[in-house]
Order: structure tokens, then C-alpha cells, then sequence
């Protein structure tokens, strides 16, 4: 699937809201740590391990920066005012989603340039299980 035509969404009371001006998104990654199991009587004396605690990383979205641009200020004040957030990629098919809860734990200008456009970076630090689903009609 060709990513032209993926949107960034925030929900606003009960409704997605697209994010423009949107260059790149990188969704947040899952991890799993596991705790040594390995005992003096392992199996050929290799390591064991049991899985524990899923972890969310971060998701980082770019997008060409508007000073004016209400919903890019948004992102500044929430991580000031610590909200979290709900957020959403909507793949270009418009029905399959990767969905998430997470707070702003950055926000930075990019380089200035005499030849490039002003860019923008968020941080988010994802909280909860994501959702990777499909809508139904």
C-alpha cells in the first residue's frame, strides 16, 4: 500500500479530526521485555526467558510548520498541560486504522533554512493497548 493518502487524526469530543500538512508519520513501535528464566538444569544449558511487560514506544509525526495552525499549537499545550490524547492513522484505503492513546512528550522546530520550508516534529509516548483494526460500514 502506497502511503499517499495516510491521515493523522486527534479525537475531538466524539469525532476524528485531520492533522494537516502531515509529511511523515512514524506510529509507535510495541515491545516485549522478558525476565531470565535460565536455571543451573536448562535444556543443553540455553537461556530461558518469560515474557512480562508490553511495552508502547513512541510514534513521531513532521509536518510543515504554521505558527498559525490551531491544531499544530494543540500539541504544544497538551504536552504543557500533560492531556493525553487520542490519536489515529487512517491508512489511504480509508478503513484500516492504527489507533492510540498517548501524551505529547516533545515538540520541536526543525532546522531554518534558506531553502526549505519551516518542519515541525511531535513526540508522542504512546499509553495503553493500541488498536489496529478495520471500520465497518
Amino acid at each position: 500500500m502506497w502511503g499517499i493518502g495516510t491521515r493523522f487524526q486527534k479525537k475531538d469530543d466524539q469525532t476524528w479530526k485531520d492533522i494537516g500538512d502531515i509529511t511523515s508519520i512514524t506510529p509507535p513501535e510495541s515491545t516485549m521485555d522478558v525476565a531470565d528464566a535460565t536455571t543451573l538444569t536448562s535444556p543443553q544449558g540455553r537461556e530461558e526467558i518469560v515474557p512480562t511487560i508490553l511495552r508502547n514506544g513512541e510514534a513521531t509525526i513532521t509536518f510543515n510548520f504554521d505558527p498559525e495552525d490551531v491544531d499544530q499549537k494543540s500539541f504544544r499545550e497538551d504536552m504543557e498541560n500533560r492531556v493525553k490524547g487520542d490519536y489515529r492513522i487512517l491508512f489511504p484505503d480509508e478503513s484500516n486504522f492504527y489507533q492510540f492513546s498517548a501524551y505529547v512528550v516533545g515538540f520541536s522546530i526543525g532546522e531554518i533554512t534558506p531553502d526549505g520550508l519551516l518542519t515541525a516534529t511531535v513526540t508522542l509516548r504512546a499509553t495503553g493497548a493500541p488498536t489496529f483494526d478495520k471500520e465497518t460500514p
